[in-house]
């Protein structure tokens, strides 16, 4: 089968553009399928791109730091784009792109600095994922509202996840 992996097969509003299609995104991905939420995948793998398209999910091969790929994306018409690749200045690129096309987006963008996630935020981001941060967080709700059962239900649920995505071929390393 031949693909078209640079632009979509349909029009699109009113969706998710979730850039990136790597481990963080592999979990996204699962639940904005279960929600039948409507996404597109951007991607600058494309191999991935094409095992996607496969599974029928909304992807295209491109850069994000290029603006035409954005377009190409509808991003005007999104209501929300995550960006789960860490790199600063084509987020900070991304940011902009998106709140002058429309000024009702939600962006959501990953960083590994602190630094950087203070920045991005006064750049306009409405929510920075910063991992290490993000996910003491949440060992700390854990140990806040959990007792010792409970947390380890929680962690054989984890495992039990992770081992499914890894035998379905749905985390991608």
């Amino acid at each position: 089968k031949s693909f078209d992996i640079e632009k979509l097969s349909k029009p699109m509003k009113n969706h998710i553009v979730l850039i990136g299609a790597h481990r963080m995104s592999s979990r996204i991905i699962e639940v904005l399928k279960q929600r039948k939420r409507d996404f597109v995948v951007l991607d600058f793998n494309p191999e991935r791109v094409k095992a996607l398209i496969k599974e029928n999910i909304n992807c295209v091969y491109g850069d994000y730091g290029n603006i035409h790929v954005l377009e190409n994306l509808n991003i005007d018409k999104a209501r929300v784009v995550i960006s789960t690749v860490p790199n600063f200045s084509d987020n900070v690129r991304l940011i902009k792109i998106a709140k002058n096309s429309n000024k009702n987006i939600s962006t959501i963008i990953t960083t590994h600095s602190t630094y950087d996630a203070l920045l991005l935020y006064r750049e306009g981001a409405d929510f920075v994922i910063f991992p290490e941060y993000l996910s003491g967080q949440k060992v700390s709700d854990y140990l806040v509202h959990l007792n010792s059962k409970d947390i380890k239900k929680w962690g054989k649920h984890y495992r039990d996840q992770l081992i499914s995505e890894i035998r379905n071929n749905r985390l991608f390393m």
